[in-house]
């Protein structure tokens, strides 16, 4: 921490870094391997394995496609 002084008051100017996976999104640029129920239910349906009207609770599991 930086202190400055004009007169007498105190200013504290504090300068700190963020941690690397905190940044946007965009800039990792990594692939999820995490699914949102949504895009989990989506992939189900497309392989097959859960039709339209099924009860959203109790989903399996799933890893993304490659």
């Amino acid at each position: 921490m930086s202190a400055r002084f004009y007169g007498k008051y105190k200013q504290y100017y504090i300068y700190m870094s963020q941690h690397r996976s905190l940044r946007a999104a965009s800039t990792l640029g990594g692939k999820r391997n995490v699914l949102k129920r949504f895009e989990r239910t989506a992939l189900l349906e497309k392989r097959g394995q859960r039709k339209t009207g099924d009860k959203i609770t109790g989903l399996r599991k799933t890893k993304p496609e490659a």
